[in-house]
């Protein structure tokens, strides 16, 4: 069992994935503090959670914890045609492994496609959910994006690359997200774009600039998300450009 924050149905907003209609479930607790979370709500559980429709609108109202076959078994959670996806997202999904098991594993047998997105900090607890996901998107979480202290930051990035490692050697298809910041510094991306480069070949790298929110009050400009796409293309990955595609829609 699970305390979740939210269970809500929208159109995919990030990634490669970005429009198809998916059913999200996100789950409480994180141990990150990004200067641009747009989800602090999921930092710690409440006592119930919402799940919403297409338009916004309360189903119903549940009690947390609650169990991955307690969501499958509903009226609600049927896939919205051909195609549909489920995303278990969050807060940091991979504090429950076995949670995320058994929600791909029913989300699977009622015809989901299924989505984790992770901040790749957990090698051991991502193999857990490997064998049932039909895609991953994982995060790199670039030092100047989060709170703590250096030696906390760089722990985090050796775990970002064992997570990758652990991905693209099973061979799931993988997207690897990193939110840029007016504060992104030219050699910090150098430096995580040399890390990431042995594994270019088995992930699509999705460059995404920062919506303002929380610490960060100021977009990207223009001309600095070129500069990092054309170091991205010179290290030859394969990218992505995309923004929040969903704030811009006004969905959830």
């Amino acid at each position: 069992m699970v305390s979740l924050v939210e269970c809500f149905w929208s159109l995919q907003g990030e990634g490669p994935w970005v429009g198809v209609p998916t059913l999200f479930v996100r789950t409480a607790g994180c141990p990150l503090r990004c200067t641009y979370c747009d989800t602090v709500e999921s930092y710690e559980a409440r006592p119930d959670f919402e799940v919403r429709d297409l338009r916004g609108r309360t189903i119903v109202v549940l009690r947390n914890p609650v169990e991955a076959a307690t969501l499958l078994q509903a009226e609600w959670a049927k896939p919205a045609g051909p195609g549909a996806w489920l995303s278990v997202t969050g807060g940091e999904p991979l504090l429950w492994p076995g949670f995320c098991r058994d929600l791909f594993v029913g989300a699977r047998s009622r015809g989901f496609r299924t989505l984790l997105e992770s901040a790749a900090l957990d090698a051991d607890a991502l193999r857990q959910v490997l064998p049932h996901a039909d895609h991953l998107s994982l995060d790199y979480k670039l030092p100047s994006t989060l709170g703590g202290d250096l030696l906390s930051r760089s722990r985090h990035a050796a775990s970002h690359l064992e997570c990758l490692e652990v991905a693209t050697g099973a061979g799931v298809e993988t997207s690897l997200k990193i939110v840029l910041t007016p504060g992104v510094g030219r050699e910090e991306l150098r430096e995580a774009l040399e890390q990431l480069r042995p594994f270019r070949g088995g992930l699509c790298l999705v460059l995404q600039p920062v919506t303002p929110c929380l610490d960060e009050g100021r977009p990207l400009d223009t001309d600095a998300l070129l500069e990092w796409t054309e170091m991205a293309l010179g290290m030859d990955f394969g990218i992505r450009v995309l923004p929040q595609v969903h704030k811009s829609l006004g969905l959830a």
